[in-house]
């Protein structure tokens, strides 16, 4: 019988910060994975995976807030290991789903094999240089997020180390 919200707090059962973030990025990358590698035999993949996004962040909000105690914030650079499995998938999406569409698909059923295969291996190199190119050219960190970290670099410097204005007093008076 706990009445105050920081008794149910402490009943609470508590959020393993390793286990817990690696079952949720393990769901997401699953997700990520049926999405990509077979959008060509299943094109309502995409949208399926939105509506299951929308509402799994409302549950994960709710598990966090309601069943959980309030997890211990911890930072983090980026994603990890989990970005090159991301990426790694994301090349294999492009291979898997040309093969689908080039070997099962009835748009070329006129083709010989070999002109299958060819068009499968120009095509798969044309997506990719695309794919590696919309990489390079998108910035990792928006201009504007990168700007405030900037700014919060040169405020520390300025407040918590104390240093000083590269500016002389004397032009001031």
């Amino acid at each position: 019988n706990f009445d105050t919200d920081v008794e149910k707090q402490f009943i609470a059962a508590e959020y393993d910060l390793l286990l817990g973030t690696f079952k949720d990025y393990g769901e997401m990358v699953i997700q990520f994975g049926y999405c990509t590698l077979f959008v060509a035999a299943f094109p309502l993949a995409p949208m399926l995976a939105l509506v299951n996004n929308f509402i799994e962040v409302r549950v994960d909000a709710w598990k966090l807030c309601q069943v959980y105690r309030r997890p211990f914030p911890m930072g983090a650079e980026d994603i990890g290991t989990w970005y090159s499995f991301l990426e790694i998938m994301s090349t294999l999406a492009v291979i898997t789903n040309m093969a689908l569409f080039a070997f099962t698909g009835s748009q070329l059923n006129h083709w010989s094999w070999k002109e299958r295969v060819v068009f499968f291996v120009v095509m798969e190199h044309v997506l990719l240089t695309v794919k590696y190119l919309i990489a390079a050219i998108v910035p990792d960190i928006p201009e504007n997020v990168s700007d405030h970290l900037e700014r919060e670099v040169y405020l520390r410097s300025k407040i918590v180390d104390g240093v000083a204005d590269d500016v002389e007093d004397e032009e001031y008076e």
